[in-house]
């Protein structure tokens, strides 16, 4: 029966984590950065504006606090785009400009129930803005995670050792008599780098070297097992172990 391989799950799964984590990171900075931040501005601005009103209505006609009260109502109004808010502000300004005091009354409720709002919001951070930034810039990595999944997936359904010996890769296939030589100086070599030792290398009659790697490829193992096994039988086991001496001796 040929032998096929499937993504690792050490793999996968760790993509699919890395892929979760940079699209979460990314959606995050970017509500932060364009509907928290704004939001979290506009209330301390319009706290800033109440509190200024709320100390012009408390002073009497003439005074700064009551010329800083009529100027800072009147500058928030004239770049005011939500009608709720723009009502609240003219109420304020006909109580500042010397209204009844049923008017007044109202103004100061509502400069109140601002406060109450608002009153407590902090104007964001300097470096708010540019850590959400670099959030919203783990957004392509996630989407990078995720093509890369999809690639190595594809990949995998493309490497198969037929039973007549021929080894089957995305994108080529050689035949057993093709297959000149397999490069196995690093597979399961207790020093050096880790990752490398789950790599081997075919090289086929024509120059071509195909790499197999059971760190992306579960049953990988088996089909460099039966290549090198066929090739070294002195050396390797089918399931590309090294044979020791005492399977020699058993031989």
């Amino acid at each position: 029966m040929a032998i096929t391989t499937t993504l690792a799950t050490r793999y996968w799964l760790k993509t699919l984590i890395m892929a979760i984590v940079c699209l979460v990171l990314g959606v995050w900075g970017a509500w932060d950065y364009w509907v928290a931040i704004p939001a979290q501005q506009l209330g301390f601005d319009r706290a800033e504006v109440l509190r200024t009103a709320k100390a012009g209505l408390e002073s009497s006609s003439g005074s700064d606090a009551h010329r800083q009260a009529v100027d800072s109502v009147a500058a928030a109004l004239a770049g005011e785009g939500d009608d709720a808010w723009a009502a609240v502000l003219s109420q304020i300004q006909g109580a500042l400009a010397g209204g009844d005091f049923a008017s007044t009354q109202a103004a100061t409720g509502h400069v109140q129930d601002g406060l109450n709002r608002w009153g407590s919001v902090t104007p964001p951070g300097k470096y708010d803005r540019p850590v959400q930034i670099m959030f919203i810039l783990c957004f392509p990595f996630g989407i990078w995670y995720l093509r890369s999944l999809s690639v190595h997936r594809n990949r995998a359904q493309g490497y198969r050792l037929d039973d007549d010996g021929t080894l089957n890769w995305p994108g080529g296939s050689a035949s057993e008599s093709e297959i000149a030589s397999i490069d196995m100086d690093r597979w399961s070599c207790p020093t050096g780098n880790a990752r490398s030792t789950w790599v081997a290398k075919v090289e086929t009659a024509d120059g071509q070297r195909v790499v197999l790697d059971d760190y992306l490829y579960t049953g990988m193992h088996l089909v460099i097992g039966a290549i090198a096994h066929r090739l070294h039988p002195d050396e390797w086991t089918v399931e590309a172990k090294r044979v020791s001496a005492g399977d020699d001796e058993d031989q």
